[in-house]
């Protein structure tokens, strides 16, 4: 996740002399960005670039602690500091602002361990790392999606089919819609793109056409199939029936019972599966997702209790994780769950085409949504011209009154983020981007006439 090519490098550091007036307008320490995990990973990629650049100073070093491997910090031979962490979104917003008491939500949810407002970053002396965290005051929330889109509800294990207690995250009756109402401005310079993983124990088999007889692993899933398997009507793979491809190859999902692996309520990236692609189309908006993980009814899970740790590898099941590794563990079999499981589960698209490191090694693959690759060398194009519709425009909150003009640090920290020249990789696009004249390129001097000059961002 690094620039592809060095005149992208270069780009970056030009374009940021011109926004701030000259090199080193503005240099401030004590950068703390925390919440989602695809700001944590933009900054953590492009945060030692941003730094030194605004502050003409070289980095002394950079990394993250043993104790929190979720939290990363660069330093420079001056002494200032860019530091980020991640958990999940809604705690960005909440941390940002300052975890009022009145909201409910952050006062059941997020860590105790810090005062309001302020979340672990890693302590550091002037030869490195220390190893240790300190608490910190938050200096920007990073979410996937706004506050308001906050409604859901969860509950069953934290770990999903790894166990670690059974909770409940209710944004239902734990609303935080209005926390940031003449509190925080949120502004919007990056877009991240989602996408379906598959256990490769699922197969499709040709019963038809050219590809007649021919088994493979799942190419493409359909919204109405991701529907039926994220609401729990679908327990076995089979239930999908079939479907002819563009080939006129018809194939034939194989039985295989399903395992669906999600994250809890809280989490930008199950807010945004569920306003993207579950939302019933009625005058109510209301969704179609499973929200309980309670297999109960189905052979071989266990009553007693949700989402049981014990749950077979043959079962049927439906499990919340509270991370996007979680996500990842339950779709590849970590621990006791092999790699027979037919999982689907979803993930930050930048997790490339065959993750690894989750379970057994290649028991995971992405896979098309309604025939458009979720491949990170081309899902940026796609969105950006209108033909893929699981992502997000991330927020960054930050106080109001924060200056942000050209020239600022927060001003510039926007400007760098939104640059098309800075794109974290491949997988990512910039806000700036997001008017799909791509689709009418015939008449370009009209299409493109009233467009904002990238890097712009929004709020």
């Amino acid at each position: 996740m690094n620039f592809k090519k060095m005149f992208l490098a270069i780009m970056a550091v030009a374009m940021m002399i011109g926004f701030a007036g000259s090199a080193f307008a503005a240099c401030q320490s004590g950068t703390f960005i925390y919440g989602a995990s695809a700001q944590y990973n933009f900054w953590k990629a492009q945060a030692p670039t941003f730094l030194t650049t605004n502050c003409g100073t070289a980095v002394a070093f950079s990394g993250s602690p043993a104790a929190d491997t979720n939290s990363w910090i660069v330093v420079d031979t001056a002494g200032n500091w860019f530091a980020v962490a991640n958990k999940a979104s809604y705690d960005g917003i909440c941390s940002i602002a300052g975890d009022p008491a009145s909201v409910a939500a952050c006062a059941l949810y997020a860590p105790t361990t810090c005062p309001p407002g302020q979340r672990n970053r890693p302590v550091f002396n002037g030869g490195g790392l220390t190893g240790a965290l300190v608490c910190a005051p938050v200096t920007g929330g990073a979410a996937d999606v706004q506050a308001a889109t906050f409604s859901q509800i969860t509950a069953g294990e934290l770990n999903g089919p790894l166990g670690g207690g059974v909770i409940s995250r209710d944004f239902t009756t734990n609303p935080l819609a209005g926390i940031d109402a003449g509190v925080l401005d949120d502004y919007n310079p990056v877009v991240v793109p989602f996408a379906f993983y598959v256990n490769t124990s699922v197969k499709v088999t040709g019963i038809a056409g050219p590809g007649n007889g021919i088994t493979e692993t799942v190419p493409n899933l359909s919204t109405s199939q991701i529907k039926l398997l994220f609401s729990g009507q679908i327990k076995d793979w089979s239930d999908l029936g079939s479907y002819t491809d563009m080939d006129g190859t018809t194939w034939s999902f194989n039985a295989k019972q399903t395992v669906v692996c999600m994250r809890h309520a809280g989490s930008g990236t199950h807010a945004t599966l569920d306003v993207t692609q579950m939302t019933v189309p009625s005058t109510t908006g209301s969704s179609s997702l499973l929200e309980v993980e309670n297999c109960s009814n189905f052979a071989g899970c266990d009553a007693g209790a949700l989402n049981s740790g014990a749950h077979g590898a043959s079962s049927w099941g439906f499990f919340f994780n509270d991370s996007t590794s979680g996500v990842l563990n339950c779709l590849g079999g970590s621990g006791t769950w092999g790699n027979n499981l037919g999982a689907v589960g979803y993930a930050d698209a930048d997790k490339g085409v065959n993750p690894t490191g989750y379970g057994t090694p290649g028991s995971i693959q992405q896979v098309a949504l309604n025939g458009v690759s979720a491949n990170p060398n081309t899902i940026a194009a796609s969105i950006e011209n209108g033909d893929y519709d699981f992502w997000t425009i991330e927020n960054l909150y930050l106080p109001t009154g924060t200056p942000t003009a050209a020239g600022t640090w927060y001003g510039d920290l926007l400007r760098f983020a939104g640059s098309p020249a800075n794109r974290l990789d491949v997988a990512y696009a910039q806000n700036c981007q997001m008017h799909y004249w791509k689709a009418f390129d015939t008449d370009p001097a009209y299409y493109r006439a009233s467009l904002p000059a990238c890097p712009a961002f929004t709020r």
